[in-house]
């Protein structure tokens, strides 16, 4: 199963995934997922270290996620800078969100749960990390 993470229903499709509520997550059986994608959606979850563990447990063994949010560190960057108006401010940093965190600790709590980092990028304020469920050795 491919699942993409969504903070409302909807009946919209990102490729061959299928869409699940946030709120749905704990009807999906543990260990049955080999793609998750959760874009933006763990910012606007108060126990957001909690929700990641859930979606990790959701994952199959040599499976995949992708976590996408805002990185705060790169924000503070660009409002030091002078790079970002007010009105990019709040878009970035509040507009719901209930947490802000890093890329740095994202990965950190990825690691923790024992994935794999394959892949880690920034791009302007916005971070993607791909880790893998490493395969049970027998």
């Amino acid at each position: 199963m491919k699942i993409y993470i969504t903070l409302k229903p909807s009946d919209q499709h990102v490729g061959d995934c299928k869409n699940v509520d946030f709120n749905e997550l704990s009807k999906i059986p543990d260990a049955s997922c080999k793609y998750i994608h959760a874009n933006d959606c763990c910012d606007f979850i108060l126990e957001r270290p909690t929700f990641i563990k859930q979606l990790v447990k959701k994952l199959k063994y040599g499976g995949q996620i992708i976590i996408e949010g805002t990185d705060v560190v790169n924000v503070s960057f660009g409002i030091s800078r002078g790079n970002l108006t007010a009105e990019e401010i709040q878009a970035l940093l509040y507009n719901g969100r209930l947490y802000c965190d890093t890329m740095l600790n994202t990965k950190e709590y990825l690691m923790n749960f024992g994935l794999t980092i394959l892949l880690n990028r920034i791009t302007q304020y916005k971070y993607s990390i791909t880790a893998e469920r490493p395969n049970v050795k027998s």
